[in-house]
């Protein structure tokens, strides 16, 4: 019961091309969410038709890495909000500066 609960709240498994274009930002050290499982639900999106999508696997960061609270500033994945922002713009859900 637990495998086909899992399946059915796999989001690369329920995809449509109805399915919200995304942003994910993800780092390759997370001991808790492998970064794979973001890959998997890009590459579904992609599969679907979903066009305007972002991925970005970062090294380091962890899972939860937020604000970098934890992390040093020069990180990688500590400049996921400027990445945010663009895609943002790029898919016109905020006005270009």
């Amino acid at each position: 019961a637990n495998d086909a609960r899992a399946a059915a709240l796999a989001p690369e498994i329920n995809v449509t091309a109805r399915t919200p274009r995304a942003c994910a930002i993800h780092a390759a050290d997370d001991a808790t969410a492998p970064f794979q499982n973001s890959v998997l639900y890009f590459e579904a999106l992609d599969a679907a038709g979903v066009r305007g999508s972002r991925l970005e696997v970062d090294p380091k960061g962890g899972h939860g890495f937020g604000l970098c609270q934890n992390l040093a500033e020069d990180e990688e994945v500590c400049a996921w909000p400027d990445a945010a922002a663009v895609w943002m713009r790029d898919i016109g859900a905020r006005p270009k500066a």
